[in-house]
This record gives structure tokens, C-alpha cells and sequence, in this order.
């Protein structure tokens, strides 16, 4: 059974023409394999809303979305 595991994560990043600073998030994806889990994609700076990215994680570990698929969801949910 291939099972895949959605992790938040929090970036740092800078706005080159003003210096300001802010947190965004994004998704990686690891593949699950026994005792091991390899990251096999990541999604940067989804959202600054930490609740929303840390529930699509969650919703897309818990449905198992194949990570082919992770892109479209994004870009589907913030529309």
C-alpha cells in the first residue's frame, strides 16, 4: 500500500523592492516506505494563512491524494 504523508512547512521570505519580511507556507510530500519516508515533492509558499495550508495538508494526507495531483488541488482550493 503506498501511502503518502502531507508536512507544512514554514519559509521565510524577504519582498526584494521593499525589505519586508513574512512567513509563508508550503507543502512537501513524503512517501512512506516501511520505517523510512522519502520526500518526493514540495509545494513553496502556498500561503501566509497557516491554518488553511496546515488543513490541506492534513485533508490530502488523510484522502491520500496522489502527489501528481497536489499542484491542481492547490491552485483549485485558492480560486
Amino acid at each position: 500500500m503506498t501511502r503518502y504523508f502531507y508536512y507544512p512547512i514554514e519559509q521565510p521570505y524577504t519582498l526584494p523592492e521593499e525589505g519586508n519580511e513574512y512567513s509563508a507556507y508550503g507543502i512537501c510530500v513524503f512517501h512512506i516506505l516501511g520505517c523510512s519516508a522519502i520526500q518526493i515533492a514540495s509545494v513553496p509558499d502556498v500561503s501566509c494563512d497557516r491554518e488553511f495550508v496546515f488543513n490541506l495538508a492534513y485533508r490530502c494526507t488523510t484522502k491520500q491524494l496522489s502527489p501528481v495531483h497536489l499542484l491542481d488541488v492547490i491552485l483549485d482550493t485558492l480560486s
